[in-house]
């Protein structure tokens, strides 16, 4: 998901500054930004907190931008663009929800951070239940606002399409606005997610899941060594990957953070199913499952594949780590007999 987010951030930048931003150096400015968020990070929870408020702020501007735009064109009687015609079948659905997925993911984020979070009893839902809910309604509309406002042939070749939107009704000087905030919106998400990666990296290393050089923190507990090999992965991903064309990277990274996710939405439901023995709930779980059965259909073999890697490698890493801390606990008792 990082990797993700960067590329996209990067991709946003080539907008706002062709010159700088070209293609050929996409992944080493989306390398680039991992750097400089992981820097922050390290300053401590406040930083990186306040950092994602500010961006959180202007990213909404653009969306609001156009919601009112669809809204003041349904006001005056406006005629709005009929939605592209597409072939509805099982393809084309479970790839859109796989693509679609991906925005909604990063939600369980906010149940990371580790002794980070004031009443986390009450503070904790109201901000998972409030925030995906807010996010669910504002995408919709704004998704579907850019839809009816913009021709489908336009927003179907169009790498920035509330750019568009906005130019159409504000002028030429909006496009550069709306990309800006377009890479603002990228940075933030990618500083979130730097911060939740480095907060569960630190939470394994404190059950010795992880080496214990993860756990080491600087300040009020900022786990900046966890941070920084998360961010380190991601740069490797990148990489890897760095022959594919930016769309393709884009698109296949967002794809393998979508797979890898939805591998700890199975555990959790797996989970909330051992322990839900009501028939009502186990009907909720039992949609979920097929949802995630049918989200990884859609991911394709690739990602999934990468993603079965990444989660084999960690598994091994686990239980070595393991494995190194029962022998350390049994070293005592041998030196005694």
């Amino acid at each position: 998901a990082q990797g993700a987010v960067a590329v996209a951030a990067a991709s946003a930048m080539s907008f706002v500054s062709p010159a700088l931003v070209r293609p050929d150096n996409i992944v080493a400015v989306a390398i680039g930004w991992l750097v400089v968020l992981t820097a922050i990070n390290a300053l401590g929870v406040r930083a990186a907190g306040g950092f994602s408020v500010v961006t959180v702020m202007i990213k909404l501007l653009p969306l609001l931008a156009v919601v009112w735009i669809f809204g003041e064109r349904g006001a005056i009687g406006g005629a709005f663009e009929p939605l592209a015609p597409a072939p509805i079948n099982l393809t084309n659905l479970a790839a859109a929800t796989a693509l679609t997925f991906f925005a909604f993911t990063g939600f369980e984020a906010a149940t990371t951070p580790v002794d980070k979070v004031r009443d986390p009893e009450r503070t904790l839902p109201r901000a998972l239940i409030g925030g995906v809910t807010f996010t669910v309604l504002l995408y919709l509309v704004a998704g579907t606002a850019i839809q009816m406002l913009l021709p489908a042939d336009v927003v179907s070749v169009s790498p920035a399409p509330f750019a568009d939107a906005l130019t159409s009704r504000f002028g030429s000087g909006a496009a550069a606005f709306a990309a800006l905030t377009i890479a603002v919106a990228a940075v933030g998400c990618l500083n979130g997610l730097i911060l939740a990666t480095g907060e569960l990296g630190y939470s394994m290393a404190l059950r010795g899941d992880m080496p214990k050089a993860m756990g080491w923190t600087r300040g009020v507990n900022t786990p900046v060594v966890s941070q920084a090999v998360g961010s380190a992965v991601s740069a490797l991903v990148l990489l890897a990957n760095n022959s594919k064309a930016t769309a393709s990277l884009y698109t296949f990274i967002i794809l393998l953070g979508t797979a890898s996710v939805v591998i700890v939405y199975l555990a959790a439901t797996l989970g909330a199913w051992m322990h839900s023995p009501r028939l009502r709930q186990r009907s909720i779980l039992a949609l979920a499952l097929l949802f995630i059965a049918f989200a990884t259909y859609g991911i394709g073999m690739e990602p999934v594949m990468w993603s079965l890697v990444l989660l084999a490698i960690g598994i091994a890493i686990r239980w070595i780590m393991h494995r190194l801390d029962s022998q350390a606990g049994s070293s005592p008792a041998v030196a005694e007999t």
